[in-house]
């Protein structure tokens, strides 16, 4: 049973602000369904979310999100052999963030097509909840800091080039928060060739 209701206001012809309120179910797969110890019980979540979306010449979409999560499905310490994990569940963690994203398409007369531009920021906060074991500690794997940027040009016969750039902070490896993994940037280039009809694409 999973709900959501959701309202949204158009503010004018360009903007709109909207909020959600939604509850999540999310089973465990056939691997972590069971282990030695017991079941695995399902995920479940309720999640909240304001934000903005709009612009003309330079779009945006903006929000803020705030997640109870009851029985994460996560790797957990096996009691009998606290050097493996096995799939579980963790009682209470929260998700919490930002999403930030501005993009537009860019055009002048020197140039004979487009530039399709955009940059896109997430922050996230997600935690254990007073966990018996982990107290408030950061959940594993996940980047407290994630961006890219890209710059596409596309020419009107078709042809497009272009950088686009990813960024990610350090993460913790485990959940004990006693190993780190080094964040990372990662630089791509582009060159492809899309037909006008769209019916090919090579890249």
């Amino acid at each position: 049973w999973s709900p959501k209701l959701g309202l949204l206001w158009q503010v004018n012809e360009h903007n709109q602000l909207y909020t959600n309120l939604s509850r999540s179910y999310e089973p465990p797969s056939l691997i972590e369904f069971y282990n030695a110890h017991g079941t695995t019980a399902a995920q479940k979540a309720t999640t909240w979310e304001v934000g903005t979306r709009g612009g003309e010449q330079i779009h945006w979409d903006a929000a803020v999100f705030y997640s109870r999560v009851k029985n994460e499905l996560l790797k957990i310490a096996n009691p009998d052999n606290p050097s493996d994990y096995i799939g579980g569940n963790i009682p209470r963690t929260v998700h919490a963030g930002l999403e930030l994203q501005l993009y537009g398409e860019l055009s002048t007369e020197r140039l004979s097509g487009t530039v399709d531009w955009g940059l896109s920021y997430t922050l996230n906060h997600f935690r254990h909840k007073n966990d018996d074991t982990f107290n408030n500690k950061w959940l594993p794997v996940i980047p407290q800091h994630f961006g890219s940027v890209h710059a596409i040009y596309q020419h009107t016969s078709g042809v497009y080039v272009g950088p686009d750039v990813e960024f990610a902070s350090s993460v913790y490896a485990d959940q004990a928060n006693t190993l780190k993994a080094s964040g990372y940037g990662i630089v791509n280039l582009t060159l492809g060739y899309s037909h006008p009809s769209s019916r090919l694409t090579v890249f």
